[in-house]
């Protein structure tokens, strides 16, 4: 498999960061992170003090709050794993609501991930805001009124943001660069010190299978030696199907001989290639865009023209990226979205007995 490069693509910045450049713009470039490097850290690590310190009111909710959030800067998974979440939640009886910022929110207030778990879970209510304590009770009461109140509230990408009181925080690693090149933003894709781990509750490592068993044996003991009383989870990213913009499931073996022009738009493009590459045979050609991107007419032009010189069957994207752009997408276009769901390697039923507490308070 080949990956074409293109005028979007993020890999760049990041061979930058790893060191894999060592030209002189990239050196010079590392230089320059390394200086802003310094200020950024000092807000995190005086913003984390403020409030172990408890110099800042932490709000609380009336109902348990689960936050799921990264170290890391780019995609982890974390809506692959809410879906599962919620999927938990609705199984054992729990009505959840989820609190979201809105990050890159369009006009309408909504995001990508807002979307997609709307599509799969389209009664599940969502609070999207950056004032995330005060959407939240809105949503509860909103839910109290319907006469449908909520048991929880799941907060997406919710570890930096500590003004919103959480009963269990839970903290995804991906596997393929779960410590940010063990640097501090710009200089590494780190959000916050590694030594944040330490408020931690769960490490959940996403896409565990994409690396060698020795490197998530190395990951694993790094955390403990950080947080000895974290509970550890191991998860993968398993295709199940595809979607069609109108919404149609397929079966994984209705593209699987097919050839196809992928494209992305997401934090991790490499983790969307390697999934890929578990589905199909033949040679992909792979377009990526930076994360969140915003698809204009412009860009799909450019995707529908590369897709037609390759000469291959359809186009492939994620989810995240499908409900952003299938209002546009003509009907002649064979476009199709490749859906996703989570496995547990190992400690899934830190979960069920999680659910279960908060049904005996419920009660």
């Amino acid at each position: 498999m080949t990956s074409v490069q293109n005028m979007f693509d993020v890999a760049a910045f990041e061979q930058i960061l790893s060191g894999k450049r060592n030209d002189l713009t990239a050196k010079l470039s590392r230089w320059i992170f390394a200086g802003l490097e310094i200020p950024y850290s000092a807000v995190t690590y005086l913003r984390n003090g403020a409030y172990d310190k408890s110099l800042v009111k932490i709000h609380r909710l009336p109902v348990p709050v689960i936050s799921v959030g990264n170290l890391t800067l780019g995609g982890t998974g974390k809506t692959p794993f809410i879906a599962w979440l919620i999927r938990k939640c609705l199984e054992m009886g729990l009505r959840p609501g989820v609190a979201s910022r809105g990050y890159h929110a369009d006009e309408t207030g909504w995001n990508d991930e807002t979307r997609e778990l709307a599509l799969y879970f389209p009664e599940v209510p969502q609070a999207i805001s950056p004032k995330r304590f005060a959407a939240s009770q809105k949503m509860l009461q909103m839910a109290d009124e319907n006469r449908k109140p909520l048991d929880l509230v799941l907060l997406d990408d919710g570890f930096q943001h500590r003004k919103l009181y959480r009963d269990i925080d839970i903290v995804l690693l991906d596997a393929m660069n779960p410590f940010g090149y063990g640097r501090i933003f710009p200089r590494g894709k780190l959000r916050e010190s590694v030594n944040s781990l330490k408020r931690a509750d769960v490490a959940v490592l996403s896409r565990s299978d994409l690396v060698p068993e020795e490197e998530c044996r190395n990951i694993r003991d790094k955390v403990f030696s950080i947080n000895p009383n974290i509970h550890w989870c191991e998860i993968t990213h398993s295709p199940t199907g595809f979607v069609s913009k109108s919404g149609t499931i397929a079966s994984l073996d209705f593209l699987s001989h097919k050839t196809v022009t992928a494209f992305c738009g997401i934090g991790n493009p490499e983790g969307f290639r390697k999934t890929l590459q578990k589905v199909f045979q033949n040679e992909i050609n792979f377009l990526t865009f930076p994360d969140h991107f915003s698809f204009r007419q412009k860009e799909m032009d450019y995707i529908y023209g590369r897709f037609r010189k390759s000469g291959t069957d359809y186009i492939l994207c994620t989810v995240k990226d499908l409900v952003k752009i299938q209002s546009i997408v003509p009907d002649d276009i064979p476009l199709m979205a490749l859906m996703i769901s989570i496995q547990f390697q190992k400690e899934s039923g830190y979960f069920t007995h999680l659910f279960n507490n908060i049904l005996k308070i419920r009660k």
